[in-house]
């Protein structure tokens, strides 16, 4: 292998490294968010429960409150679907990452790094 072609087999390998070490990145952000979104969401359950709560003690009979309820349950339910695509969405992140890490893995063992 000729000067050139080992230069720039390491300038590849130097490039696919920094590819994986962008990727690693990137998958470490985006579990932070989806762990920051779990957090968020334990927490908007424990607002809505008390909320729940309050209303249950203070109108128990109201019609008014008891669409509130629903509307938080309506909204508990949209964000449940939400935190689930969420997950959907970082699983299938983290396949495409483990895909191009992989592709990038072959490429340097083929250029010889």
């Amino acid at each position: 292998m000729s000067a050139e072609c080992a230069e720039q087999a390491n300038a590849a390998a130097v490039a696919a490294e920094l590819s994986m070490t962008r990727a690693d990145a990137m998958r470490a952000d985006a579990t932070r968010w989806h762990t920051e979104a779990l957090g968020l969401s334990d927490a908007m359950r424990r607002a809505l429960d008390e909320q729940r709560a309050l209303i249950d003690a203070i109108a128990p009979t109201a019609l008014a409150a008891t669409r509130d309820i629903d509307d938080i349950r309506a909204h508990e339910h949209r964000l449940d679907g939400q935190l689930q695509a969420s997950g959907d969405l970082l699983g299938a992140a983290d396949r495409f990452l483990d895909e191009k890490a992989g592709q990038l893995r072959e490429l340097a063992a083929g250029l010889g790094a």
